[in-house]
């Protein structure tokens, strides 16, 4: 903020203007200019106002001069300027007295140096943290496009069978509702499996909903009727099978429009979601991803007007009822005893709570047996209407046997119709594909080869592009690296950690801002990106780490630490979060261990000493990779031999998930490895609460404590408990 000293500083509005876009003061300095302007009695107004005590700034006020217009002309150069300020203030009466740190350029100069150097050091963990998350992006936008046609024919033809071999096992997976694996993972619009439960539930919901009315008396009546007009020549009581056959028939072709509904969803979803599978899986092959979308447009049709007669081959076996199981006896006997209870329900309300009154002149007796006389006149009056030779009875007979065989047969068209679906167009599809794309691929010549892996420009730019980011945010990183290592990424989402405040009915719900319930007010926001991909994968997990690189942000050491990226990190263990234990500290503290810094730490030496992390209660982890840092401030100490064990609660040993030895060590000073963890999840499917460093001799240094500062997990996280 500029202030001309031969001014009175009170009339000057640039502070006030500086103070609305610095509201805090940490980027304004004051500079006091024109100091050879000033008046004669106005120092020490001016050395009020630089000694900070008039108008105070957060950063205070420095004096400089300006060079005059005799010194532009005769080109007097920097260095002589800087001289003649010194002498200028040094000799002055009233400047001369105070602080010279405060006066000149040079002095300036350092100032604001001072303010870049702080507003850099303060903005880094967030351009840290938006770098990585670029580089993230950029990466998973990358990894479909790496693939380039490879330029000799053996590894063409390699390359083509690679890729519809990726495509039919994708397809073939989705089909299953195996979402593990790229693109399934992140794609929920390419699981065919949803589509199809959702069609399959809706189905049998429509057919539910065609219920002609059992119990409603409108039902019976018309019952009766159409009873009547069938009527042949059967004797008096006889039940007419010929209406039920026909009324049969009536309601399963009803069955029709839902089930080529569903029919046409499953169609439309597999030629849709496979067709966009091919694009997905080999999209810089767009020669290629044609072929395979025709062949899926032709096998899906083929697979269709065969299903087609199998389907009406269900509907013909229901023109003539039939059935020999007991699922129709039982299903008769359940309708008459759900009569039954309502009718004695009624009987009952009916009666009240005490026995009804006794008619004048009856025969008195005891309560008891009035209303068992009461229960008794009343059930067998409906008894007689329903079960006694009469019209009336007929009815009620055929409509417990319409509604019994209904229910068997609506489920089982239902049931019928969807293993059709399932066996014939499902798992046929993906099995036919397979062998036609292959049968294609073998047939072709070299030059058919070389246009099928021919890539589109644009996918030749983007990845070009992409690749290109990538590098210049690799390089920007690597500088972050270099100015200040041990750095923590942070997310600019300061204080919005996600909450786990309740309604009433015990549910927390997701918001983007604000929110009040009663007097609480509550912050929550979107998942982080682990909870994302676990969501993405459905395999039962709360939370996916995946390993980038040493030191990344996307461990479950700092995902703890950030409230799932969303604060700066706080140690995990002084929170309370995941307890570490060791056989005993000889340099710094358990905590240490996953503070993500740079210091000395190590574990003393004994024998088989160790290093053990609890994830919780009720909670586990499978991991896939561990990053640890050596805790030697000095060479001479790398760490060569020691296993990663997890528990296993069922036989109640350590298991060794990895063993290091030999050449694979951890470098001293301060060096960082990462060592993958294969066929963890295997061994546990859903992991394990304790994991355990052990030393399994000695390191460089001849001793056998562990030289580990700082330690990171990337895996599954499992647990049942909400808000973890």
């Amino acid at each position: 903020a500029i202030v001309p000293s031969n001014q009175d500083v009170a009339t000057v509005d640039i502070l006030e203007k500086a103070q609305i876009v610095d509201p805090s003061g940490e980027r304004t300095i004051g500079v006091l200019t024109k100091p050879d302007l000033i008046g004669p009695g106005n120092e020490d107004e001016v050395i009020t106002v630089l000694s900070n005590k008039r108008k105070p700034l957060r950063l205070g006020y420095v004096s400089v001069r300006c060079r005059t217009q005799k010194e532009l002309a005769s080109g007097m150069t920097l260095l002589e300027v800087h001289k003649a300020d010194k002498v200028f203030f040094s000799s002055h009466p009233a400047f001369s007295s105070i602080d010279q740190n405060l006066l000149g350029v040079e002095s300036l100069t350092k100032r604001c140096v001072g303010v870049l150097v702080t507003q850099i050091k303060a903005a880094l963990p967030f351009m840290k943290w938006e770098l990585q998350e670029s580089l993230d992006s950029t990466e998973e936008e990358l990894k479909p496009l790496l693939a380039r046609a490879p330029k000799d024919g053996p590894q063409r033809l390699r390359a083509l069978l690679q890729v519809t071999g990726d495509f039919t096992r994708s397809l073939r997976a989705s089909v299953r509702g195996e979402y593990r694996e790229s693109p399934l993972s992140n794609s929920p619009e390419l699981r065919i499996r949803s589509r199809v439960d959702a069609a399959f539930r809706n189905l049998q919901k429509t057919v539910a909903g065609m219920d002609p009315g059992f119990e409603l008396p409108e039902f019976t009546k018309t019952l009766q009727e159409e009873i009547r007009a069938h009527r042949g020549r059967e004797l008096s009581g006889m039940v007419n099978s010929q209406f039920f056959y026909i009324f049969m028939l009536q309601q399963v072709e009803r069955f029709k429009p839902a089930i080529e509904s569903c029919r046409a969803e499953v169609c439309g979803a597999l030629l849709g979601i496979g067709q966009s599978l091919a694009q997905a899986i080999a999209p810089q092959y767009p020669i290629l991803v044609e072929t395979m979308q025709t062949m899926v447009d032709e096998t899906v049709e083929e697979a269709t007007n065969l299903i087609l007669p199998e389907i009406d081959l269900v509907f013909d076996k229901e023109k003539n009822p039939f059935t020999e199981n007991q699922d129709l006896m039982e299903a008769i006997n359940r309708v008459r005893f759900e009569r039954f209870d309502r009718v004695l329900q009624q009987v009952l309300l009916e009666s009240g709570d005490s026995p009804p009154p006794v008619e004048k002149n009856s025969i008195k007796g005891s309560e008891m047996s009035i209303l068992h006389d009461w229960v008794s006149y009343n059930l067998g009056q409906w008894y007689r209407y329903s079960h006694g030779a009469n019209p009336t009875s007929k009815v009620e007979d055929m409509s417990a046997i319409l509604q019994a065989y209904w229910r068997v047969t609506s489920k089982r068209v239902c049931d019928n119709v969807c293993m059709l679906l399932e066996s014939n167009l499902l798992s046929a599809v993906p099995n036919t594909l397979e062998t036609k794309l292959l049968t294609h691929t073998q047939c072709l010549d070299q030059e058919s080869l070389l246009r099928a892996l021919q890539e589109e420009t644009g996918i030749v730019e983007r990845r070009m592009l992409l690749e290109n980011r990538r590098n210049r945010i690799k390089l920007a990183l690597e500088s972050i690296s270099k100015v200040a290592p041990g750095m923590v990424a942070t997310s600019r989402r300061q204080g919005m950690g996600e909450t786990t405040s309740k309604q009433s009915t015990g549910d927390s719900s997701y918001s983007d801002n604000f929110t009040r319930n009663g007097n609480v007010e509550t912050v929550v926001v979107s998942k982080s990106e682990p909870e994302k991909k676990a969501a993405a994968a459905n395999d039962g997990s709360v939370a996916h780490f995946i390993y980038k690189g040493d030191g990344d942000n996307g461990g479950l050491i700092y995902w703890l630490g950030t409230a799932k990226h969303t604060t700066r990190f706080r140690n995990p263990h002084d929170r309370g979060l995941i307890a570490i234990t060791s056989s005993g500290m000889a340099i710094g503290t358990e905590s240490t261990l996953v503070s993500r810094k740079r210091v000395q730490c190590m574990t003393s030496p004994s024998k088989d000493s160790w290093i053990s992390l609890d994830i919780g209660a009720r909670k586990s982890f499978a991991p896939t990779h561990i990053s640890l840092c050596n805790g030697s401030s000095s060479p001479g100490a790398d760490l060569i031999n020691w296993v990663i064990e997890g528990y296993d609660e069922a036989i109640r040993m350590w298991v060794i998930l990895r063993r290091s030895s030999g050449p694979n060590a951890l470098p001293s000073p301060h060096g960082a490895a990462t060592w993958e963890i294969e066929g963890a999840g295997e061994r546990s499917q859903k992991g394990y609460r304790f994991l355990r460093l052990r030393s399994t001799g000695s390191n460089e240094s001849a001793s056998t404590g562990l030289p580990i500062c700082a330690l990171e997990l990337y895996g599954r996280l499992f647990s049942p408990l909400e808000g973890f």
